[in-house]
């Protein structure tokens, strides 16, 4: 066929979808809307950091990915909603247990710094939701 070997690694919403039963597989307990999203955003922060980033004007490889799951209802509105609050919760709770942070395990820091990415990332997709209602 046209396009093989390197399309396969290629980022984009088929290959997620693709990996649908494999990231469920992956989790212990059923995937929640928001759980994927979670899922999703910790697992492009490993295998492609550059989704993250916006071209120009136009958003991020997450950002558009995120928008189509949400076409095809497999992420919902509300749960973009909540991973954006959840994450700036998360940020004003950070001072008072300052101390303790330091004994993080790898694994929590790599989750807080690909969520973090992933509400820079996902921003536009918020902000067209507001245009939206």
């Amino acid at each position: 066929g046209e396009g093989e070997g390197g399309e396969t690694s290629r980022f984009c919403a088929e290959s997620v979808k693709e990996r649908m039963p494999f990231l469920k597989g992956n989790s212990d307990l059923p995937l929640s809307e928001r759980g994927l999203l979670e899922a999703l955003v910790a697992f492009s922060f490993l295998e492609s950091p550059s989704s993250f980033e916006q071209k120009g004007r136009r958003p991020s490889p997450l950002c558009l990915i995120v928008k189509e799951l949400y076409d095809t209802d497999l992420v919902s509105e509300t749960a973009v909603v909540e991973f954006f609050q959840a994450e700036t919760e998360m940020e004003t709770g950070v001072s008072e247990v300052g101390v303790e942070m330091q004994t993080e395990e790898a694994e929590e820091v790599l989750v807080k710094n690909a969520r973090r990415r992933g509400v820079t990332a996902l921003q536009p997709l918020l902000q067209w939701f507001e245009e939206q209602e």
